[in-house]
């Protein structure tokens, strides 16, 4: 029986390193999506989508966590055939509130949904999919690249692997 469960291990590990390139791949041949080249300014009509990032607003600006003044920015997103109306709001920060990153990255559905949320400067769109939503992957400066994948039953992205971006 042992030998059998040792056997099982061992087949699937040359998976699991295979899937893993793959996803690698992909992140390698990714488009990533920042707020500077991709994104537009929030406006007035964005009020709802930023209250359910929970921005806090103060007159007409917007603070961020950190309780500093933010530039917000929001990138349309098509994540399949579930969640064609998705949203990236980039929240400013100082390298104090968000670190090297220096943005909040929220992913939020049509309805203000929160799908994803962390410290990141560029989301990408993978061509992986599970349950008709496709993967992400989450910039920030380091030499690592995380892959998430929709939990359809928790209405949310949950963390599948990290892959190391080094050559």
């Amino acid at each position: 029986m042992k030998y059998a469960v040792l056997a099982l291990l061992l087949t699937s590990l040359p998976l699991a390193t295979a899937q893993a390139q793959d996803y690698g791949s992909e992140i390698a041949k990714a488009k990533f999506l920042d707020p500077q080249h991709n994104g537009r300014p929030a406006t007035e009509a964005d009020t709802t989508l930023l209250a359910s990032a929970g921005l806090k607003r103060v007159e007409k600006n917007y603070l961020n966590d950190c309780d500093e003044p933010a530039t917000i920015h929001t990138v349309p997103l098509n994540l399949g055939s579930g969640l064609s109306d998705a949203t990236a709001v980039f929240v400013s920060g100082s390298s104090a509130c968000y670190g090297k990153a220096g943005y909040a990255l929220s992913v939020l559905d049509n309805r203000g949904r929160i799908l994803w949320n962390n410290a990141a400067s560029a989301v990408a769109i993978l061509p992986s999919t599970r349950d008709g939503v496709h993967n992400l992957s989450f910039y920030a400066p380091d030499s690592t690249r995380s892959v998430w994948h929709w939990n359809l039953s928790r209405h949310q992205y949950d963390r599948l692997m990290t892959v190391s971006t080094h050559s």
